[in-house]
């Protein structure tokens, strides 16, 4: 079904599509803006001119609400089709883990399946272990930020060498990850309330 059907000139068509070019990201510029801005006053100026034909315009208003929904729900439904899919690969991934895992392990070689076309494997993860706070209560203040809020007139005082705390409003202490994993990477008794989490691992497939 093509917008001529509802008697509008092809040259209104004509409008709209090239408005559509000038709205997609690689026409971004001074220009495009400009001649997007004369489009549109091109669009409404032969839409003042054609309201009086009222089947036309009106059958056109129809014709896009109904390509709009049908377009809304294509894409509603492949939306729904891709989350069913995602979900059957969380499930193959979860079952091939389990398969890998209780292979036995051999030092210097992965856990791995060998087919005709190619293989899965289980391979350890990159980059550091990541901190876990087993109990933020315990860890001690030398592993800790400090975030303090107080008012200017006071911050200008603490600048000053006065530090009159008395109208400090809030201080939060957070867990300084960087320092808590230096500490517990230099292989020192630990961090009480913290310890380095296992890197994991991940399927490879080739």
């Amino acid at each position: 079904m093509s917008m001529t059907l509802w008697n509008l000139e092809q040259g209104l068509a004509d409008l709209f599509e090239r408005r559509e070019e000038l709205t997609v990201p690689e026409a971004s510029g001074i220009e495009s803006f400009v001649e997007l801005q004369q489009v549109d006053l091109a669009i409404a100026e032969y839409i003042k001119a054609e309201v009086a034909n009222v089947d036309g315009v009106r059958g056109w208003w129809k014709y896009l609400e109904m390509m709009r929904d049908a377009a809304t729900d294509e894409a509603r439904t492949m939306h729904d089709r891709a989350q069913a899919f995602d979900r059957q690969l969380t499930v193959l991934k979860s079952a091939i883990v389990l398969t890998l895992e209780e292979m036995e392990f051999r030092a210097g070689k992965p856990r791995k399946l060998e087919g005709k076309t190619g293989s899965i494997s289980l391979v350890g993860n990159g980059g550091r272990r990541p901190v876990v706070i087993t109990n933020e209560v315990l860890i001690p203040d030398e592993y800790r930020t400090v975030t303090v809020k107080m008012s200017a007139e006071l911050w200008r005082k603490v600048c000053a060498a006065l530090p009159d705390l008395a109208g400090l409003q809030e201080c939060k202490k957070d867990p300084n990850l960087t320092a808590i994993y230096n500490a517990l990477e230099s292989g020192m008794d630990g961090v009480p309330g913290a310890v380095l989490a296992p890197l994991g691992s991940h399927v490879r497939v080739k």
